[in-house]
Protein backbone atom coordinates (compact mmCIF):
# COMPACT_ATOMS: atom_id res chain seq x y z
CA UNK A 1 0.00 0.00 0.00
CA UNK A 2 1.29 3.44 -0.92
CA UNK A 3 0.59 6.45 1.23
CA UNK A 4 0.87 10.02 0.14
CA UNK A 5 1.50 12.83 2.54
CA UNK A 6 0.78 16.35 1.46
CA UNK A 7 2.34 19.19 3.35
CA UNK A 8 0.24 22.29 3.62
CA UNK A 9 2.29 25.19 2.29
CA UNK A 10 2.45 28.34 4.31
CA UNK A 11 0.96 30.61 1.65
CA UNK A 12 1.15 33.73 3.82
CA UNK A 13 4.90 33.29 4.26
CA UNK A 14 5.36 32.61 0.54
CA UNK A 15 3.30 35.67 -0.37
CA UNK A 16 5.40 37.83 1.95
CA UNK A 17 8.59 36.35 0.52
CA UNK A 18 7.59 37.05 -3.09
CA UNK A 19 6.30 40.52 -2.21
CA UNK A 20 9.71 41.18 -0.68
CA UNK A 21 11.39 40.05 -3.93
CA UNK A 22 9.05 42.31 -5.93
CA UNK A 23 9.83 45.27 -3.66
CA UNK A 24 13.57 44.66 -4.00
CA UNK A 25 13.25 44.47 -7.78
CA UNK A 26 11.20 47.67 -7.90
CA UNK A 27 13.75 49.44 -5.71
CA UNK A 28 16.59 48.21 -7.92
CA UNK A 29 14.80 49.53 -11.02
CA UNK A 30 14.25 52.93 -9.39
CA UNK A 31 17.91 53.08 -8.37
CA UNK A 32 18.97 52.16 -11.89
CA UNK A 33 16.72 54.89 -13.29
CA UNK A 34 18.21 57.44 -10.89
CA UNK A 35 21.71 56.26 -11.74
CA UNK A 36 21.14 56.62 -15.47
CA UNK A 37 19.73 60.13 -14.95
CA UNK A 38 22.78 61.07 -12.86
CA UNK A 39 25.06 59.48 -15.44
CA UNK A 40 23.41 61.43 -18.28
CA UNK A 41 23.82 64.67 -16.36
CA UNK A 42 27.44 63.86 -15.51
CA UNK A 43 28.20 63.03 -19.15
CA UNK A 44 26.54 66.24 -20.31
CA UNK A 45 28.62 68.30 -17.85
CA UNK A 46 31.83 66.49 -18.83
CA UNK A 47 31.18 67.09 -22.53
CA UNK A 48 30.34 70.73 -21.87
CA UNK A 49 33.67 71.13 -20.05
CA UNK A 50 35.57 69.32 -22.78
CA UNK A 51 34.14 71.38 -25.63
CA UNK A 52 33.86 74.66 -23.75
CA UNK A 53 36.42 76.42 -25.94
CA UNK A 54 34.84 75.22 -29.19
CA UNK A 55 31.21 76.15 -28.63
Amino acid sequence: MVTFSFKKKNTAALAAKYKNYADQFETALKNLELFTEEEKERNRVELAKKFQGYV
